[in-house]
Order: structure tokens, then C-alpha cells, then sequence
């Protein structure tokens, strides 16, 4: 027995030898292992910059929160404007009640109706009890920035969806991107199939600089009443030919985007060359009526080939843009620019086409925009210069392209006697009357 006592006591020793070195290596990976966690929680110096930045983020935080709800107050602000075009059915009293806006009659003018609101005047002109216009603007005597803005403060309301303060530049590439623009005066004029539907039939901007400062809005509330929810897309195209001979002209199909101006610098013109840029529709819920919209403008490109090349055997350029003076759903009016180069050459034959969208698209006569016989006939008889108005009226019933429409007139072009032209060549003079209403 004491044999084997002492034959296990150095086996003792050597497994507690063994316990104990394994104790003393566990407790120092534990002891790493809090050294390594330790490590990962103290910040680097780039970390503590970044924490000392949080700690300071709280108060810029505050101040970019502050802005950014100034923001986006503003903007619901401006999403929250009221159309004063939902209101111009309504008469005065209904128009009051509904906007908010006090109006008092003018003293001088008894049709008009003004508000004042700081710098804000509303004025609403009403005959037969129906509104036919209105207006926002600034006040005459002070149209400075600082006022323009105090205004678009105080008055909650856009008017064809222009609200006072807005540049006008970026307003036709947003609002009015589909507009038709003509300028007059310090004014400028715009109508469009959109306008049409709020039921404006022109909407007039003022501006001393680029910044809107006036809106008027002439109310057509049968305009809005025959939109009949039909949309308008409106492109254009290109028509080129050229030859050396004017009989036997070739049509391009890859035309230029724009006619290099070289071709109309040119001493000797060797082979004509006809460019013509025209506008088309496609009206996806009314077919029938876009393909008598094309034919209009397709016999109007045809006049000016009639017009130009086809009367003479010389080689010349012809160049013809167009231009849309005035487009309602129950007008639109183009204008084609025709410009001819070669020798002897004195006229540009510039073309019309009137279009009746009222009438499904139909030819545009001088009686379906209200101009009487004897309203072109009195105009005529105004003229300063002799015209043949007599040839003129023979046409009435079937004239459609002989003159045009803008926002503010009618301009129609009345042949001079026989044997007799206007300085730059012409034939015929251009007589305006304002366009009844």
C-alpha cells in the first residue's frame, strides 16, 4: 500500500501542474479579451473629432430643421393657392363670399370691382352680370421686388396658374410650356389649350424686368364648356426639296433641322432649294378632327409652294418657318413666314391658315370669328392707303386664309389697286381691327 501511495503522488503533481497552467493561460485570453473590447470602445482621434461633431450636430441640426420647414411650408403654401379661375363663374356676390376678398365698386369705372390688400389690387369687370376679367397685380406706384413678394405673401391666389413674383422665363418652360406667345407693348400675350380649359381666352403678363408683376385673365367660361376633355398634342414637321429644275424637284427625307443660312447668300443660285417647317396634331380621342387639321395646314404648304417656286422657272431658295398666333378650343391661327431668295425677287408671300376647332377642325371664315361685312369694310375705308376692297369682299364668305388672328386683333390683308405696290413690293396692305369679344 505505501508502495503505490507514492507512485500516484507524482501523478497528482503533475495533473495539478497541469490544471493550474491551464488556469493561468484561460485567465489571460479572458484578460485579453477584455483588454481587445476594451480597445474597440476608446475612440481614435478621428473618431472622437467625429463625436465632438455630433455633439455639436444637435443645434445645426435645429437650425437646418427650422429652414427646411420654412421650406416646405412655402412650398405648401404655394401647392395650397387658390385658382381664381375656379371662382369666374360665380357672380360678384358668390365671388366675395366664396374668396374672402371684400370688392368695392369703382367710383369710375362702374364694371370694375377692386380689393385692396397692401399692395394687391383684384379688380373683377362684370357685364350682364357675368365676370369678363381678372386681374392681379402690384400697385403702379410701387412695383419693387420687396413689394412684388410682401404681395405674393398676402395674397394666397394664382391666376391661370401664374402667381405674381415668378420669372417669366421659367414659367413658359413649365406652366405656359404649351402656350402660344405674342408680345405687345410692355405686355405679353399667351393662349393655349390649357388656358382654354380653366376658361381663359387670353392671359396677359406684365413685367418691367422679368419678374411677373401683372395678370389678367379675359374670361371665355364657354371656352372651359367645350374643352370636352379632348387633348391636344401638338409636333412639327419638315418638308425639303430641291432640283435644278423647279418642275422636277426632289423631295429630301432626311431634312435639315434648320436651312443653313449660306444658301440664302449665295450670288448665283444654281438649284433651288425649298425648306418649309409646319406644325401637325394628333387629338387621340378625336381622329377625325386632327386629319382635317393636318389637311388645312397641308393645302397652306401647298400655297406656298404655289406661290413661290411653281411661278417661275429661275432657281431660288424659299424658307418658311411658322408661328401660332393664337390658339383657343374654338381658334387657332398660323402663320407661315415665307422668305425667297433669288433675282428679282421683291415679296415674301407669307401664308394663313385659319382653323374652326369648334367645327371639328374646319376651314375658319371671317364671319365665325364675328368680323361683320361691315366691320371689314368700315376697316377698310379707314385705311391711309387706297386698298381694292371690293376684290377683298368678294372672298368674304370664303375666306379663311387671307388673314390672321392674335390675342389682341384680327389682321386681315386686303389687296392694293391694280398696278400699284407698297414700298417693299407687296400687294397688299395690312389692315388690324380690334377683335370682338
Amino acid at each position: 500500500m505505501k508502495k503505490c501511495s507514492i507512485k500516484v503522488i507524482p501523478i497528482l503533481a503533475v495533473l495539478i501542474f497541469i490544471m493550474f497552467v491551464l488556469l493561468w493561460k484561460g485567465g489571460n485570453i479572458e484578460s485579453e479579451g477584455e483588454q481587445y473590447k476594451e480597445i474597440e470602445r476608446t475612440p481614435t482621434m478621428e473618431e472622437e473629432e467625429i463625436e465632438y461633431k455630433d455633439i455639436k450636430e444637435p443645434a445645426d441640426t435645429d437650425e437646418n430643421i427650422t429652414d427646411i420647414n420654412s421650406k416646405f411650408l412655402a412650398e405648401k403654401k404655394v401647392r395650397e393657392k387658390a385658382e381664381l379661375m375656379e371662382y369666374a363663374g360665380l357672380s360678384i356676390e358668390e365671388f366675395i363670399e366664396k374668396t374672402g376678398i371684400p370688392l368695392c365698386q369703382d367710383q369710375d369705372e362702374l364694371r370694375s370691382w377692386r380689393a385692396k390688400d397692401g399692395p394687391i389690387i383684384v379688380s373683377a369687370d362684370v357685364e350682364d352680370g357675368r365676370i369678363i376679367e381678372l386681374c392681379t397685380c402690384v400697385s403702379a406706384y410701387d412695383r419693387s421686388e420687396k413689394a412684388i413678394k410682401d404681395a405674393v405673401e398676402r395674397f394666397p391666389y394664382t391666376l391661370g396658374g401664374v402667381s405674381l413674383n415668378e420669372d417669366i422665363s421659367l414659367l413658359e418652360k413649365n406652366v405656359l410650356e404649351n402656350a402660344s406667345v405674342v408680345s405687345g407693348g410692355t405686355g405679353y400675350y399667351y393662349t393655349s389649350m390649357d388656358l382654354s380649359g380653366l376658361g381663359i381666352e387670353r392671359l396677359t403678363l406684365k413685367s418691367e424686368g422679368t419678374i411677373v408683376d401683372s395678370v389678367v385673365a379675359d374670361v371665355d367660361m364657354s371656352l372651359k364648356e367645350a374643352a370636352g376633355g379632348l387633348t391636344y398634342i401638338w409636333g412639327e414637321k419638315v418638308c425639303q426639296k430641291e432640283g435644278e429644275q423647279n418642275d422636277r424637284l426632289t423631295t429630301s427625307w432626311n431634312p435639315y433641322t434648320e436651312l443653313p443660312r449660306f444658301y440664302e447668300q449665295q450670288e448665283d443660285i444654281d438649284k433651288t432649294v425649298v425648306w418649309i417647317k409646319y406644325p401637325c396634331i394628333d387629338i387621340p380621342d378625336n381622329p377625325e378632327m386632327a386629319q382635317n387639321i393636318n389637311n388645312l395646314i397641308q393645302e397652306t404648304v401647298e400655297g406656298i409652294e404655289n406661290e413661290t417656286y411653281r411661278k417661275t422657272d429661275e432657281n431660288i431658295i424659299v424658307r418658311a418657318d411658322y408661328m401660332i398666333t393664337y390658339m383657343t378650343n374654338k381658334f387657332v391661327s398660323i402663320t407661315f413666314r415665307v422668305y425667297v431668295t433669288g433675282n428679282n425677287v421683291k415679296k415674301s408671300p407669307w401664308q394663313y391658315c385659319n382653323i374652326n376647332m369648334a367645327k371639328n377642325g374646319e376651314k375658319a371664315f371671317l364671319s365665325d370669328i364675328g368680323l361683320t361685312r361691315e366691320k371689314v369694310v368700315e376697316a377698310c375705308e379707314a385705311c391711309w392707303w387706297s386698298v381694292d376692297t371690293d376684290s377683298y369682299m368678294e372672298e368674304y364668305d370664303t375666306n379663311w386664309n387671307k388673314y390672321r388672328i392674335t390675342p389682341a386683333e384680327c389682321v386681315f390683308y386686303v389687296p392694293l389697286p391694280e398696278g400699284e405696290e407698297q414700298w417693299d413690293g407687296r400687294e397688299f396692305m395690312a389692315i388690324e381691327i380690334f377683335r370682338p369679344r
